[in-house]
């Protein structure tokens, strides 16, 4: 089955991501965006809100670079799940980093009203409505 027109913006975004624009991912939003984290840490009840938030939030800060790569795309009735493997190097430090991990975008249609980030690919399943 091909990729919706809001999966399809959601993955530009990504890629866009990856050359240093972090405004092409904004027009696949809707203006009360929000971003949610449960990935286990004490970032988990803070939620970013609104398009400029989030836009800011792509910035690197300590990250000399980061790179998203969009490892499968599964969609349900008003959800996109993305699992993504990402690479990043600290600033400060040079290390590099790599790791999976789990976003299931809502949308309404158009654009996308929130993004959750997960730890764990039955957890984002289980919230884009594909857990078995």
């Amino acid at each position: 089955m091909p990729e919706s027109d809001v999966a399809q913006k959601i993955r530009a975004g990504y890629l866009a991501f990856n050359d240093g624009d972090f405004d092409s991912m904004l027009h696949a939003l809707a203006e009360d965006f929000e971003l949610h984290r449960r990935l286990g840490g004490p970032d988990d009840s803070h939620v970013i809100q609104g398009r400029d938030a989030f836009r800011q939030y792509l910035e690197p800060d300590v990250f000399s670079t980061m790179r998203s790569e969009v490892e499968e795309v599964l969609e349900s009735p008003g959800r996109v799940l993305i699992e993504a493997t990402t690479t990043a190097v600290g600033a400060g430090s040079g290390v590099e980093v790599t790791l999976k991990s789990w976003q299931v975008w809502e949308h309404d249609g158009p654009r996308a009203h929130r993004v959750t980030l997960f730890a764990s690919r039955a957890d984002a399943e289980a919230a884009a409505g594909l857990g078995g």
